[in-house]
C-alpha cells in the first residue's frame, strides 16, 4: 500500500522524531485521482517500545483549492487493538522562511473502526493541507502528522487564525492569514478589527506600547480592543483608535480623568490647580451640583467641574466658599464689610447670602442688595430705622450723636430730643 510518512507530536515525540526509513515525496502537486505521497515510512524497530503500532496512509486529492474533497485510506500494523479515533484537517502557508499552520478546518470520525479503512475529508484554505490523526490503543492516544498535499491558492476570501514558525530561528507565535496573505509588519485589518504583528507575523497580545501609546489586544485573537477594560482592580479606557486614554477624556457625554498610567481616578482630585470630584462608583466628573461630605460640609462644582472657592453664584443666588471650597455659614467679614450667609439647616441647603432684613440671634439686621451689612440711619418706605455700629437695629431709647431717640419695638423711629 502506498503511504505518507508520519511523525508523532506530543509527549512521545522525542522517541520517534526523525527516525523514518525511506524517502517520502513532499511538496509535490498531484493531478486529481493520483496519490500525493509515493512512499510509506516506518519507524526503526529499536526506537519503538513493545506493542507500538505503525500507520500507512494513502492521500488522494480530487482537485485543488479549499473545499476540494480528499480521499484518505489507512492501514495500521502492530499494536494490540489500535483504531483511528479522529482525523483533523489542517492547512499550511509558506512565505519564505515563514511557515503558517492554520487552525483545524474539520474533524472527522472514521466510518470504520478496524485497522484499515477510508474517509473522505475536505481541504481547508492554504497552500498545503495535512492531517493530524489520533490513534488509540488500549486507552493510550498517539497523534500523528501526515505529509503535505498541494491545495493551491483560494479564490474565496477567508480569514484564518493559526501559528507561524520562522524556520531560520525556530521561533513561533500566533498569526493571521487573510486571503492567502500572512499579516505582518505593523497594523492590519482582520474583519472589523485591527491587529498589530511584527515582521515574522507574530501578533501582539494583552498590553502593548506602540509609537508612544498603549493598546490592549485580545490574548486569543490579537484583535485590538476599544472601550472600557478592568485590569488588576483598575479601570482603563481604550479610545476609538485603540489608544489608552490618559488625562481628561469624554466618554458617552461624561468627563473622566485618567492618570499617566491610564488608571481611572475617582473621588476628590486636584488637576491644573483646581479641585474636581469624580464619582466613586464610576469615576464620572460631577458638574453644576452640590456635594455634601460626611461631616456636613457642602461644596459646589461649576459647569466645568471645578470646585468653587470665594464668591459663587448658583441659580441667581450668591454663596461664599472658603479656601477649602466648603460653603460658608453665618457672619463673614470681607475687609471692613460684613455679610450674612444663611446657616445650613436640616433641609441640607447651603448657606446663601442674605439681603434685606434678617433676624440673627434675636436681633435684626439690614443687608443691602450687595449683601453688605448696613449701619447708621435707614429709611424704608415711610419709616426710619437706626442700625448701630455692630449692625443691630435700635429699639427703645437710644442715644445717637448726643441726642436721645426713641424707637418702637419694631425699630421704627418715633422722636428725638
Amino acid at each position: 500500500m502506498t503511504g505518507v510518512r508520519w511523525a508523532r507530536v506530543g509527549s512521545v515525540a522525542a522517541l520517534v522524531a526523525a527516525m523514518f526509513v525511506g524517502t517520502g515525496v513532499t511538496g509535490a502537486s498531484a493531478a486529481p485521482g493520483e496519490p500525493v505521497a509515493q512512499a510509506a515510512g516506518r519507524v526503526e524497530a529499536q526506537a519503538v517500545p513493545a506493542g507500538e503500532h505503525q500507520v500507512d496512509l494513502e492521500i488522494t486529492p480530487s482537485g485543488v483549492g479549499p473545499g476540494s474533497p480528499v480521499t484518505v485510506r489507512w492501514e495500521i500494523t502492530g499494536g494490540v487493538e489500535p483504531r483511528i479515533e479522529s482525523l483533523r484537517v489542517r492547512s499550511e502557508l509558506v512565505s519564505g522562511s515563514l511557515v503558517f499552520t492554520g487552525l483545524v478546518w474539520g474533524t472527522y470520525q472514521p466510518s470504520s473502526a478496524g485497522r484499515a479503512g477510508s474517509q473522505t475529508v475536505t481541504s481547508g484554505a492554504g497552500d498545503w493541507g495535512y492531517l493530524e490523526v489520533t490513534v488509540i490503543d488500549e486507552g493510550v492516544e498517539v497523534t500523528y502528522e501526515s505529509e503535505r498535499w498541494w491545495v493551491g491558492p483560494s479564490s474565496v476570501p477567508y480569514l484564518e487564525l493559526g501559528t507561524v514558525t520562522d524556520t531560520r530561528t525556530g521561533e513561533s507565535g500566533a498569526a493571521w492569514v487573510v486571503d492567502g496573505v500572512l499579516l505582518r509588519g505593523g497594523w492590519s485589518r482582520v474583519g472589523d478589527a485591527w491587529i498589530h504583528a511584527n515582521e515574522q507575523g507574530f501578533f501582539k497580545r494583552g498590553w502593548a506600547r506602540i509609537s508612544g501609546a498603549w493598546y490592549w489586544f485580545s490574548p486569543e485573537s490579537g484583535q485590538m480592543m476599544t472601550g472600557w477594560r478592568k485590569d488588576s482592580g483598575s479601570w482603563y479606557y481604550l479610545t476609538s483608535s485603540g489608544a489608552m486614554a490618559t488625562g481628561w477624556a469624554k466618554v458617552d457625554g461624561r468627563w473622566y480623568l485618567f492618570d499617566r498610567d491610564g488608571a481611572r481616578r475617582s473621588g476628590w482630585v486636584r488637576d491644573g490647580g483646581s479641585w474636581y470630584n469624580l464619582r466613586r462608583d464610576d469615576g464620572a466628573m460631577l458638574a453644576s451640583t452640590w456635594v455634601t461630605e460626611p461631616d456636613g460640609g457642602m461644596y459646589y462644582l461649576r459647569a466645568d467641574g471645578r470646585m468653587c472657592t470665594g464668591w459663587c453664584v448658583v441659580g441667581g443666588v450668591w454663596y461664599f466658599m472658603d479656601g477649602s471650597g466648603r460653603g460658608w455659614q453665618g457672619w463673614l467679614q470681607q475687609g471692613r464689610d460684613w455679610y450674612f450667609l444663611g446657616q445650613l439647616g436640616s433641609s441640607g441647603s447651603p448657606g446663601y447670602m442674605h439681603t434685606g432684613w434678617v433676624s440673627v440671634g434675636g436681633s435684626w439686621y439690614y443687608l443691602e442688595e450687595s449683601g453688605r451689612m448696613r449701619t447708621g440711619w435707614l429709611q424704608s418706605g415711610r419709616f426710619w430705622y437706626y442700625l448701630k455700629a455692630d449692625g443691630v437695629m435700635a429699639t427703645g431709647a437710644t442715644w445717637i450723636d448726643g441726642r436721645l431717640n426713641y424707637f418702637s419695638e419694631g425699630g421704627v423711629w418715633s422722636w428725638s430730643r
